[in-house]
């Protein structure tokens, strides 16, 4: 998605990293599946790596012998395949800057439904208190 339309009639950009009126939500019911299944996930690779055989881990969790072919680096690789089961699992936010809605996406991909503040006006809930950098976690 690159636009959104909100009800006000503001268009909404999606075409940048580290957006202050974007957020990614994990809903409640995916929290700890998702958390189970990336210390089980991130042992299953850490195992594949120490007996060297991450070609073949790569293969079985469905990648191509292209991106095997590319032999990215253990945090690479764990970044992509972490961060394609975060996306299946989250859904993105946006904070209208004209009237504060926030749309949220629904369960169908691109589909999103708005919800108005009660002060009808942009209120930064998702830019966060400042930028972070992965050094600062």
């Amino acid at each position: 998605m690159s636009k959104l339309g909100c009800t006000c009639g503001k268009t909404i950009s999606d075409n940048s990293d580290s957006l202050p009126y974007k957020a990614s939500v994990l809903p409640d019911v995916n929290y700890n599946p998702f958390f189970e299944w990336l210390v089980d996930e991130t042992q299953r690779y850490v195992t594949a790596a120490l007996n060297g055989s991450v070609d073949e881990w790569l293969l079985q969790k469905g990648y191509g012998k292209d991106y095997v072919d590319l032999k990215l680096s253990h945090g690479n690789i764990m970044l992509d395949h972490i961060h394609t089961k975060y996306i299946s699992l989250s859904r993105d936010m946006f904070e209208c800057q004209t009237c504060g809605r926030v749309l949220v996406e629904l369960s169908t991909n691109n589909h999103f439904t708005a919800y108005a503040p009660d002060s009808g006006s942009y209120n930064r809930v998702l830019a966060g208190d400042r930028p972070v950098d992965a050094e600062d976690l």
